[in-house]
């Protein structure tokens, strides 16, 4: 029984089982304790309670009233342990034998504790003894054949090397020792940037910093090392070399005599030297030096020599934007500022006014960047070759994009106003590659020349030529052109979308708005509705873009030939069609066959769930089939292949496979 192990089992005993003597016998006999589970008739069980007394006096508090009271369970409870008269019945606690038992079972209580701590510290002694005798025994041992076994074992852990290991976990004694330090540097790599971090020399004995073959290991590991190395082999030239090989900062803690070898200085440049910092003010004037630096780090070029800086070979080797911070001489050579503004043309401001004043620096330089054309001479600023390079770079971004500054502000406006008194081409030609942005400028923010803002609205030719390059442009068109019908007229040639600009009264010209949807079809949107009804209007507006049908009349959706005609160009414009035409089966195979075919979204639900219905039964499952492969399918799905129940169900099951065969 589980309360022959514990009596505290009774617990999880069913209630029977606790009204059970010999159950609750056993129990108590285990754990005293348990008679608090016990059943209320067997804690008035005088044999029951009496055993559980024997284990722990103290179970009395769970014996019933009764027994309380019972003299001889009484002092059995007193002899064995103190504390109990609390637990005793009233008429007993002043009883002469009952208060002697209590005062005898607290002496007995007393000497079971102190013999209890006698027996404690005597184990403790015992332990300490035996911890003296081994700590003597291990004291007894060579001390040189312990270093030897910790030695042996720091080599072994070095040799795997499963895990990051650093240098200061090596202890003191033994950080002097060649053979471990060289297997700690060599063998594996080192693993991590951390374990480069705590590979330093710095914790190293100081005569192994002196040793070449140390040093060389440990600048292998990581180049910092180097500058830990004793002050003799930092001045050993060899030493130097296999550092910068490694990296060329190593040059920065070599000394100064060496700071003016020129092999070792090339050296250092070819791997990552900080510039020309650490080298000696003679090799800051020697060009292979310099030229081999400027390479490798452009801004090394403001630690070199005068004569060097002044040099257009050495300036140039770099970053063109070194000519930012070049001498007056250098800014006014004409091969190394060509060069410059070549790659970036806004250095054409760093140039000399002379160079500001050359032909072919300005062209490179506009033609790299159009926006510099304001650091250019006046005369080149008006020369047509100059205007020209700057007209074949302007896009609409570029004009947008490149408003730099307040004061250059309305810079495209001035060049235009220079092209305009030079060469009405060239203008025309800017007009077409970024007559939106210029007419956005004049219309919202206009400019500081009014003499240009009337040359706009009086050169039509201006405005034609941005409407036609750009839809866009006609958003920004004066009204004071609109007013003009012989301009409208040749407008809405250029722009169907100006038809949004002008009067209400102009867009209920039936020629007028038939040129506009030529031009545009979507410009249906701005026709006076009356012509929105009109079927030769609505004809032309879907026969130039089929998403104009969403404009027209409901009598011109329900026109199955201005459908059809929609359709040839856009497969969406079924969702404008009249609900009738929307079902046709023909009219669905010309939208999904449309130039632009319809999605699945614009074809009537009824229609396409039936499509994909019949598509997933004849593959068993779900497919993931285009739309319109699947519609192909089922128009084209000979007849004499479907069975009889599949036609009954989709009774036009492929009607253009029996189209073609009749």
């Amino acid at each position: 029984m589980a309360v022959q192990q514990n009596g505290r089992a009774l617990r999880m005993a069913w209630k029977p089982m606790r009204r059970n003597r010999d159950v609750v016998l056993e129990a108590v006999r285990r754990t005293p304790e348990a008679l608090q589970l016990a059943d209320a008739k067997l804690k008035n069980d005088k044999e029951v309670v009496l055993e559980a007394l024997r284990g722990n006096g103290t179970a009395l508090r769970y014996a019933s009233e009764a027994l309380r009271g019972d003299k001889e369970v009484v002092l059995l409870a007193l002899r064995s342990c103190d504390g109990v008269l609390k637990y005793v019945s009233d008429q007993l606690r002043n009883d002469p034998e009952v208060v002697e038992a209590a005062k005898a079972g607290k002496e007995a209580q007393r000497k079971r504790k102190k013999s209890q701590r006698e027996e404690k510290n005597d184990r403790d002694a015992k332990r300490r003894r035996d911890d003296q005798e081994l700590l003597a025994a291990t004291t007894a041992a060579s001390s040189e054949e312990l270093l030897l076994r910790e030695r042996s074992m720091i080599l072994s852990t070095l040799h795997k090397r499963v895990f990051p290991f650093n240098i200061r976990s090596i202890p003191t004694t033994l950080r002097g020792d060649k053979e471990v330090i060289l297997a700690f540097y060599q063998s594996p790599p080192l693993l991590s940037e951390w374990e480069r971090v705590v590979a330093t020399l710095e914790f190293v004995a100081p005569e192994l910093r002196d040793d070449e073959d140390v040093v060389s290991a440990s600048i292998a590991a990581t180049m910092d090392n180097f500058r830990y190395a004793s002050e003799r082999l930092r001045s050993s030239r060899s030493m130097l070399l296999k550092a910068v090989k490694l990296s060329g900062q190593a040059l920065g803690f070599a000394p100064r005599e060496l700071q003016d070898d020129k092999e070792i200085a090339l050296l250092a440049m070819e791997n990552g030297a900080d510039g020309l910092d650490h080298v000696s003010r003679r090799l800051r004037d020697d060009k292979e030096v310099v030229l081999r630096a400027v390479r490798a780090c452009s801004t090394a070029l403001a630690l070199a020599s005068s004569r060097l800086k002044e040099d257009p070979e050495v300036a140039l080797a770099g970053e063109p934007s070194l000519l930012r911070g070049a001498s007056e001489r250098l800014k006014d050579d004409r091969e190394a500022v060509l060069a410059c503004v070549k790659k970036d043309g806004s250095l054409l401001r760093e140039a000399s006014d002379r160079l500001q004043d050359d032909l072919e620096v300005v062209r490179e330089a506009v033609t790299n960047d159009p926006t510099v054309l304001s650091y250019a001479s006046p005369r080149l600023q008006a020369d047509v070759d100059v205007l020209c390079a700057v007209v074949s770079k302007v896009t609409f971004r570029i004009w947008v994009n490149r408003q730099r500054s307040d004061n250059r502000y309305d810079w495209d406006l001035s060049v235009l106003q220079r092209i305009l008194d030079l060469d009405k081409a060239l203008a025309m030609e800017v007009m077409k590659r970024a007559g939106t942005h210029v007419l956005q400028r004049v219309s919202r923010h206009g400019t500081n020349d009014a003499a240009l803002v009337r040359r706009f609205y009086d050169e039509h030719d201006f405005l034609l030529a941005a409407l036609a390059a750009d839809t866009k442009a006609a958003e920004f068109v004066p009204e004071e052109p609109l007013r003009d019908r012989r301009f409208v007229e040749k407008a809405v040639e250029c722009n169907g979308m100006i038809l949004a600009r002008i009067r209400e009264p102009l867009r209920a010209e039936k020629e007028l708005v038939l040129s506009a949807v030529t031009q545009n079809g979507m410009a249906l949107r701005w026709a006076a509705s009356s012509l929105c009804n009109d079927t030769d209007v609505v004809m032309a507006a879907v026969a130039q873009n089929g998403a104009a049908l969403k404009h027209a009349s409901p009598r011109c959706c329900a026109v199955e030939e201005i459908v059809r005609t929609a359709l040839k160009s856009e497969g969406a414009a079924l969702a404008f069609a009249a609900d009738a035409l929307r079902l046709d089966a023909r009219l669905i195979r010309d939208a999904l066959e449309s130039a632009r075919p319809a999605q699945e979204w614009h074809i009537p639900a009824e229609y396409s769930s039936r499509i994909r219905e019949w598509c997933e039964r004849k593959h068993g499952g779900p497919t993931f089939v285009p739309f319109a492969e699947m519609h192909a399918m089922f128009i084209s799905y000979p007849k004499q292949s479907a069975t009889e129940e599949e036609l009954a169900e989709f009774p036009d099951l492929g009607w253009l496979q029996a189209m073609d065969e009749a």
